[in-house]
This record gives structure tokens, C-alpha cells and sequence, in this order.
């Protein structure tokens, strides 16, 4: 099993742009672990940049698994950008960034999908950012209220840090200084120029950040017109070989808020996962423990062979 797996995957690279799972990569309950009272700042969340922008154009893509896949593989954020063209179109299309191309998927089958994956687990949250695109974007907000008032037991909307405890079940709506609801969220500002720089010293600075001020979250330096998978495979080699030496080494293990990635490998997703939450002086338990047998045992000495 482990040989056809890493046919399938470069382990210890971070990298995938391989469409299909194998069914033992899932991490559907692994936020279960996790104490009450932790603060959801505090949880090291594995998420995707442009969650649902598919496309096979090297400036275009970021990401090749389905909404459902990365739920089941472990994804906790998601960064989604919705809008419109014209003022006569009667739906919330979801769009990529730059182009602002139609990924034939509305933001009502969207949130419908992550309401379905957390009826079946409900001890997981999931963090969502909306970012409007397009010309009409005041009347995308006034839709997007209406559509959310239809998912009120499903939404946290309030701008505090909330507790595991409250949010699970939960979409975690992040403020996106538009819709004027959410949790405040803040940039970690750990790349720059495409390289990790004093990643320890800005966690020590962001401490009560990630304790219970601000979501905080690593965004993909990836700028425009950039080869996205040229990118990727530079910044998760990056990301894979930090997480190693973080996890061994750091004073302040799982103060890392969200990671935002693009093409994630599943071993990458698995790395953040089994982080500690951040210790924000309370008690907040032993992070999550393996739940894959002998597969993601092998797994880990591989891993740790590479670093």
C-alpha cells in the first residue's frame, strides 16, 4: 500500500496536482480532539487559497479536488470568491480571482455542501472567507444576506473569538470588511518574497492574535500571472520542511492560525493537523493523534526521513 501511494503522492514535497484521494486519506473527525475551550484562533487549520478555481491553464489553477474531497481530506478554510456580471443574472456564481471565471457552482450549493459534511461530523467547524468580485458587488452583498439568513443555525456570524465548543457543527464566517460580519482576521505575514522569513519571532509578536484577538491566517504569496503550480511546489516544500522543524523545535508549536495553500498534498494537510493547538495558558490538550494505522505510521518516518 505504501509503495502505491507514493506513486501517487512525492511524499515530503507538500505538492499534489493529482485529481483523484485515495480513500485512507481521510480526516473527517479530527477536530473531535480538540478541547472545548479552545479558542478556534488557536487551531492550526489546513486550508486552500481559491478553494473552487479548477483550471488546467498554468496562470488560472489552484486547486484539483472537489469541495467534498477536501472536506474529507482534512481542509478546515476555505477562501472562496463569488459574483456577478450583470445586474439581470439571478445567482451567486463562484469565480477565481483573477479572471473571473465561472466555476459552474453557486455559493448556495456551496455552503449547502459544508451543511451536509458537518451534519455527518459534527464536531468539525469550518472557517469560510467571501470574498465579492465583479460589477455588482453591492447587489451580490444584499443577495448573500438573503441567502444567509436561510442558514442562520448553520452560520457564526459574530466578530469574537469564539470557543471549539460554540462553533462546532458551524461555518465560521470571516469578516471581509464588506458584509460587515465575521470574525476580524489579519494576515500573518510570514512570506515574503516567497520565502518564510522570521516566522517564530512574528509568532511571538502575534501571541495574543492567535490566543483570542484575531484569525489569523498564512495567505499564498502567489501574485498574478504567476505559474500557480511553479508556485506551489516552491512554497510546500517550504511549508512541509517548516512544519517538520516547527513541530520538533518551537516554544510556541500550533501558534500558526490558517495556512492557505495551493495544490496542499495530503501529507501536508496531515502535518498541520497533528499540530498542538496554540497554548494560550490553559490546558489545551495533546493535539490530535493518528487515526490511519499502519499507513500514515510508515507515512510519518517517511516524512521525517526526508526533512
Amino acid at each position: 500500500l505504501v509503495v502505491h501511494l507514493c506513486r501517487l503522492y512525492t511524499f515530503g514535497t507538500g505538492f499534489n496536482d493529482k485529481p483523484d484521494l485515495h480513500p485512507s486519506f481521510k480526516n473527517t473527525d479530527w477536530m473531535a480532539l480538540i478541547p472545548d475551550e479552545t479558542p478556534i484562533s488557536a487551531v492550526p487549520l489546513p486550508g486552500t487559497h481559491e478553494s473552487l478555481t479548477f483550471s488546467k491553464l498554468k496562470f488560472a489553477g489552484n486547486q484539483v479536488w472537489t469541495l467534498e474531497q477536501q472536506l474529507r481530506v482534512g481542509i478546515r478554510y476555505f477562501d472562496i470568491h463569488a459574483g456577478m456580471w450583470l445586474a439581470s443574472e439571478n445567482e451567486i456564481s463562484i469565480r477565481d480571482d483573477k479572471w473571473m471565471i465561472d466555476q459552474k457552482i453557486n455559493l448556495q450549493t456551496v455552503i449547502e455542501q459544508i451543511r451536509s459534511f458537518l451534519r455527518s461530523h459534527k464536531k468539525e467547524a469550518v472557517v469560510l472567507k467571501l470574498t465579492l468580485q465583479g460589477l455588482q458587488q453591492d447587489k451580490v452583498a444584499a443577495m448573500i444576506k438573503k441567502l444567509f439568513g436561510k442558514f442562520e443555525n448553520v452560520l457564526w456570524k459574530e466578530k469574537g473569538i469564539p470557543t471549539m465548543e460554540k462553533v462546532r457543527g458551524k461555518i465560521v464566517l470571516l469578516d471581509n470588511g464588506m458584509l460587515h460580519f465575521g470574525i476580524q482576521n489579519k494576515n500573518s505575514k510570514f512570506f515574503e518574497s516567497d520565502k518564510l522569513v522570521n516566522v517564530e519571532g512574528k509568532i511571538e509578536s502575534m501571541k495574543l492574535d492567535f490566543c483570542d484577538r484575531n484569525i489569523v491566517v498564512t495567505e499564498n504569496p502567489a501574485i498574478r500571472f504567476q505559474d500557480t503550480k511553479k508556485v506551489a511546489k516552491k512554497i510546500n516544500q517550504y511549508l512541509s520542511e517548516f512544519l517538520q522543524r516547527h513541530k520538533i523545535s518551537s516554544s510556541n508549536q500550533g501558534c500558526l492560525g490558517i495556512i492557505s495553500m495551493d495544490f496542499p498534498s495530503p501529507e501536508l494537510i496531515e502535518k498541520i493537523i497533528h499540530l498542538k493547538p496554540c497554548n494560550c495558558g490553559q490546558k489545551l490538550g495533546a493535539g490530535s493523534k493518528r487515526r490511519h494505522g499502519s499507513r500514515s505510521q510508515t507515512e510519518e518516518t517517511k516524512v521525517e526521513t526526508d526533512g
